[in-house]
């Protein structure tokens, strides 16, 4: 989560606020106990749409934000897969 808020940190990079209030929105629900997996599961579009708005795919923060949440969101895709055929 750490590279999410040196991310919101960052000033040079010109974060839309829509963006900001995302990453508050994922911090206060890490505080409350919402699962990771699901927070990256619900950031991850968010995260490329800004990264898309500015153009930074070859910024070394915004990758690094990208594939935390890729291997995050990738345990909530296969923890939901496996554990629907488990289910009653």
């Amino acid at each position: 989560m750490s590279c999410l808020q040196s991310l919101y940190n960052e000033k040079e990079l010109n974060l839309s606020q829509s963006f900001r209030e995302k990453l508050i929105w994922a911090a206060k629900g890490l505080d409350s106990g919402d699962r990771l997996s699901y927070l990256a599961y619900q950031l991850y579009p968010y995260l490329m749409e800004e990264m898309k708005r500015e153009e930074a795919n070859h910024n070394p923060q915004f990758l690094k934000a990208k594939k935390y949440l890729e291997k995050i969101r990738w345990r909530y895709n296969v923890g939901s897969v496996w554990g629907w055929p488990f289910s009653s």
